[in-house]
């Protein structure tokens, strides 16, 4: 398959990535869009990579079921007889060659209180170690079991690790109590005969979680790093320890590796809160102070070589996103690259690296996706722009340079960032500009006349009603900045049952000057930054649900559709070209209990005039549907001879964003729907839906692909000419590019 270059951005600076197309992706998609593969039949926690069936390539183990992979990047499921906890390990500990499955299983223990206050516990049963040993083909047997005593009720941690030097992998096992007795917080060392039995090396040394493992001080024996602080363990080759020295990191994750090449093992640590911090080993096994890579911490993290330039790298996984430290080789890491964990939640207790397609690059496998690492570090998987609290986005060249721009608006604080493209696959670093508007709409629009697109930001359906101002607007200078924002109060709140998250700033009256269209209605610009009083929509096309704008009966004035919640009613207005709009039709959605979900203007038969798509949703007699529709433009501004695409969901979303552009460049216009959280489309799993113009007015079969968005713009980030898309992620962290990968038709 041919090779696909992307660059991606480190702290402004280009670094070009090679990404490869997969035939694990559903055929249309790898042909489409870069995005992570979607394990079929997972529906559990990862548990570990290794290679299960002795074929020498990395499979996956998830709690239920086994991802045998066969080489070229494609998997085949297996279902387990045992559904493993979360927390197992895979390790040999048998020594047949074949990886087995070690389990801790709490104690079962029940709490309650006593008619006088006091509590008591009873064990119904014993915490125990147990193991599962290899078949070898990617499935598992009950092997041998060792009996911890009432001990504990949680498991906090479960270590594997050869803490006696013969070879053989023990385990270590924290145990914590309902009570927070100190008598219930327990950890043990148990030592691993070479047959999967085990024996008590040390027991009760408190509740201590072990993070990570090495050899800190160069004496031979693997030491530990435990706890939150963490403390530093040092072993003597028995299965015993003596104590080092304590942090005060409240840690909750780490990883080990020798991060300077000076000799001596490093730590890293996550705490949760307050970020990534390493610790520089040192001469005799003691750590540096804490020294902070990035303020934002990650649930799990390891270390691995992923560039090819002898030093480990961090890869550390948060609530939706996993993010790319690459190690500078000078003591030091870069900001993270954040790629998008797209489609379903993320949330991981871990995540594993082999090179599953054996192209030499390291590859991620989370939840129930693989994300395929490619030379840079880089991975085939939505990068994230930081850019927190990520709502609206608009899409203009904001520095007349010919290449795309993006805005970024901040849900939390109104603030817009504007990052200006390369036309290399990345966005220069951001400039933000403040605006008083919390939780506002964003448009782009020449607002003064002067030929420079500029920037204005409206009062949303979220904003607080408490906001002095309801408009806000960022003058654009003509190399891409912007000026200070000049905020006025206008547009009042919006009706009940409002939901449109839509604004435009488009000339409705010819004179030069972008005016405001929303659920407001229109107000008209006055060509200084400031808007009169807006005209209100009429009231039977209240509530606004949304809303599309342009030319639809070539008069040369802008008309606008318009979308009522209420009824499931589309309202076509006609715009005079003096600021003035009549109702020219009117259409209710006849299917029972309809909900209009996104519209948008666009010409799909390739007949010159703007047609009419929407989404919508309906319940009938049994189960619900979704459906895209396209009315044909008559020319005249009226629409019918419509054609639709029917989709079944279980769910709903927040949020939809229509969008019509070439996205396969064979000439005829496409659709894009792109969902932002719920939607699970059957048979076949997807957060956002692609169907291809096939000319004449005619629909290709939907593609579903794992992309979620709260909003979302087409526009060309690598400078190839195929449309590519840019939103904020669910996750708040920023905004995705979603690079298009198919050859043009």
């Amino acid at each position: 398959m041919k090779n696909l270059h992307v660059p991606v951005v480190v702290a402004g600076a280009a670094m070009f990535g090679l990404f490869a197309s997969h035939s694990l992706l559903s055929q249309t998609l790898s042909k489409q869009f870069v995005v992570p593969q979607q394990l079929s039949g997972v529906t559990s926690t990862l548990i570990g990579v290794g290679d299960l069936n002795g074929d020498g390539r990395p499979d996956i183990l998830y709690q239920n079921s086994a991802q045998i992979a066969t080489g070229n990047g494609t998997f085949k499921t297996i279902a387990e007889s045992i559904t493993f906890p979360q927390g197992s390990i895979l390790a040999d500990v048998n020594g047949d060659k074949k990886l087995d499955v070690v389990v801790a299983v709490p104690a079962d223990e029940q709490c309650d209180y006593n008619p006088d206050g006091s509590s008591y516990c009873n064990i119904n049963s014993d915490a125990m170690l147990k193991v599962y040993f290899g078949n070898g083909d990617g499935t598992f047997r009950t092997g041998t079991s060792f009996d911890l005593g009432q001990e504990g009720a949680n498991l906090a941690t479960l270590a594997m690790v050869d803490v006696n030097g013969d070879g053989k992998p023990d385990a270590i096992v924290t145990f914590v109590g309902y009570s927070e007795d100190p008598a219930s917080q327990d950890g043990f060392v148990l030592l691993n005969d070479g047959t999967g039995n085990f024996k008590l090396a040390q027991g009760t040394y408190g509740y201590r979680p072990v993070l990570a493992s090495g050899d800190f001080n160069g004496d031979g024996k693997i030491d530990l790093a435990v706890g939150l602080g963490p403390t530093i363990l040092y072993g003597k080759g028995d299965g015993t320890f003596t104590t080092g020295a304590s942090y005060s990191l409240n840690a909750n994750a780490a990883v080990v590796g020798d991060f300077n090449h000076d000799g001596h093992l490093d730590l890293a640590v996550s705490n949760y809160t307050t970020g990534i911090y390493t610790l520089w080993g040192q001469t005799g096994g003691t750590l540096a102070a804490p020294k902070l890579i990035f303020p934002f911490g990650a649930s799990y993290i390891q270390a691995a070589d992923l560039n090819h330039d002898g030093y480990l790298d961090l890869i550390a996984a948060s609530s939706s996103s996993f993010d790319v430290y690459t190690n500078q080789r000078n003591g030091t890491f870069s900001s993270p690259r954040v790629f998008a964990a797209s489609g379903n939640s993320f949330y991981p207790s871990q995540f594993g690296l082999a090179d599953f397609n054996r192209d030499g690059y390291l590859d991620i496998a989370f939840q129930n996706q693989v994300a395929y690492g490619t030379s840079g570090a880089s991975f085939n998987d939505p990068i994230v722009t930081q850019s927190a609290y990520a709502g609206g986005v608009v899409s203009a060249d904001f520095n007349s340079d010919g290449i795309d721009d993006v805005a970024i608006m901040n849900f939390s604080t109104g603030a817009v960032t504007v990052f200006t493209g390369s036309g290399k696959g990345y966005f220069n670093a951001g400039k933000t500009y403040a605006t008083p508007i919390i939780s506002g709409n964003i448009a782009v629009g020449d607002v003064n006349g002067d030929g420079v697109k500029d920037i204005v930001v409206t009062r949303g359906i979220q904003s607080p009603v408490t906001n002095a101002d309801d408009v806000s607007v960022l003058l654009g200078n003509a190399d891409g900045t912007f000026r200070s924002a000049i905020s006025s109060k206008i547009l009042g709140g919006p009706a009940p049952y409002t939901y449109n998250r839509q604004s435009f700033a488009v000339d409705v009256n010819h004179d030069g000057k972008a005016d405001l269209i929303g659920y407001w209605g229109v107000a008209l610009g006055k060509g200084d930054g400031t808007f009169s009083a807006p005209k209100p929509f009429p009231s039977q096309a209240l509530p606004v649900i949304a809303l599309a704008v342009g030319d639809i009966n070539h008069d040369g004035n802008e008309d606008i559709m318009v979308a009522e919640s209420t009824n499931a009613s589309i309202f076509t207005l006609v715009g005079d070209g003096h600021g003035n709009f009549t109702v020219k039709n009117t259409e209710k959605l006849n299917y029972t209990h309809p909900q209009i979900n996104a519209l948008t203007l666009g010409d799909i038969n390739g007949d010159g005039s703007l047609d009419l798509i929407y989404d919508y949703s309906a319940s009938p007699t049994v189960g619900s549907y979704d459906r895209i529709v396209v009315e044909f433009n008559d020319g005249s501004g009226t629409f019918g001879n419509a054609v639709g695409v029917r989709l079944p969901y279980e769910g709903s979303a927040a949020y939809n964003t229509l969008l019509v552009d070439d996205f396969n460049r064979d000439g005829k216009m496409d659709i894009l729907d792109v969902m932002g959280g719920g939607y699970v489309y059957q048979p076949t799993s997807g957060d956002s839906i692609l169907i291809n113009g096939t000319g004449g007015g005619g629909l290709a079969a939907p593609q579903y692909f794992p992309l979620q968005m709260i909003d979302g713009v087409a526009l060309d980030i690598n400078g190839d000419g195929a449309p590519d898309l840019a939103g904020p992620s669910l996750d708040n962290v920023g905004v995705e590019r979603v690079l298009n990968t198919g050859a043009k038709q």
